[in-house]
């Protein structure tokens, strides 16, 4: 353990004093030599290691889950009086996330007790399993219940298998944005399903002869430029699994304006799924709400797919889309994090049958 906390530690901040004005600074593994002209710019790089180290931890146990070696740095952190007073107060949060998934109780109201002895409710609403379970020992204030009644109404919805249900036996089009279906003329066609999927910031209104203009089920991710729709769905899905994931707080707003209005809202939870069989670590949205149809009826008999990159004759890395909001820079850019490639291959080895993990489900009516 304490190989690990040191390797860690180090990686991530390190600093020594060379000279009165300079220090050499080693983040994530990157050595500079900075000059410090006042107390007020070292406390300022002290702030983006302190969160930069939340951001470390959160990326882990969000891709990888309570990991046992993520869990002793963990634990080892607390011990300190240092960390609980120098460390980003979310990180002591994705801590608790991190007991609560591993059902270990006792220590998690221990680590509750505490942050709140430093940090009083502060956040717990960002993260709905934590609002849960302060919530369950006696902590509560109108944001942690308004991140319950999201949390228990999302899972409710999963249990009830929401998604299922508003897609059996209907003929399913699934639309993303990418350029495949330009001057195809196929608008008539996808109008003509029972349900019509749309992802994120879609348009309609101009490509309605090669794209079509009925959206029944709306698809979004967790992104900050994601337009807030008021429309009416048949279903509203957002692809973040919440409990190991922290909501934002406007999006937190948005959920529960949803939700306390009567929408059909679902969240998937199959990111760690998808990430072993897909081999993906980082899948699209258009990926993870594919993988849940294959997870619940195993096949895509009553299923079209139109403007996704494996619908293109030739493959790409990068993802522009059909109504030219991203030129070919900005797509580079933004797609560097996924692997369009790699995700285009599984998919069709799912589509053609040649996927080779069985799933036992009751295929689709």
């Amino acid at each position: 353990m304490s190989n690990f906390v040191k390797k860690i530690g180090k990686f991530i901040f390190s600093a020594e004093k060379c000279g009165d004005c300079h220090k050499r600074v080693k983040i994530f593994g990157i050595k500079t030599l900075k000059y410090f002209s006042s107390k007020e710019a070292w406390r300022n790089l002290q702030e983006q290691n302190r969160i930069g180290t939340f951001e470390y931890v959160s990326s882990i146990w969000t891709t990888y889950g309570a990991r046992e070696d993520l869990l002793h740095y963990f634990h080892f952190a607390s011990h300190s009086l240092h960390a609980w007073r120098f460390y980003y107060h979310q990180f002591w949060l994705v801590y608790l996330s991190c007991l609560i998934e591993i059902k270990d109780a006792e220590n998690a109201l221990y680590i509750l007790n505490k942050y709140v002895d430093y940090h009083g409710l502060f956040d717990i609403d960002r993260f709905l399993p934590v609002a849960k379970f302060a919530l369950n020992n006696g902590y509560s204030n109108k944001k942690i219940e308004e991140a319950v009644f999201v949390y228990d109404k999302l899972a409710q919805n999963r249990r009830n298998d929401l998604f299922k249900k508003i897609l059996e036996g209907k003929t399913v089009a699934v639309i993303g944005n990418g350029p495949s279906e330009i001057g195809r003329n196929k608008g008539e066609e996808i109008d003509l399903h029972d349900i019509v999927i749309r992802f994120n910031n879609y348009r309609t209104a101009g490509f309605e002869k090669d794209y079509g203009s009925r959206t029944d089920v709306w698809t979004r991710n967790a992104a900050n430029d994601l337009v807030d729709r008021k429309e009416k769905y048949q279903l509203i899905i957002w692809e973040v699994d919440y409990d190991c994931w922290k909501v934002k707080t406007d999006h937190l707003d948005i959920l529960y304006r949803q939700l306390s209005g009567g929408e059909n809202v679902y969240n998937t939870d199959n990111h760690r799924s998808l990430r072993k069989a897909s081999g993906v670590d980082f899948p699209t949205t258009g990926l993870v709400l594919i993988w849940e149809i294959y997870k619940k009826f195993g096949n895509f008999d009553k299923v079209d797919f139109y403007g996704f990159n494996f619908c293109q004759k030739k493959l790409d890395s990068y993802c522009t889309h059909y109504f030219s909001d991203r030129d070919e820079k900005e797509a580079r850019e933004r797609s560097e994090v996924h692997h369009l490639n790699k995700e285009a291959r599984f998919v069709l080895e799912l589509i053609n049958g040649k996927y080779a993990e069985t799933v036992s489900v009751r295929p689709a009516a």
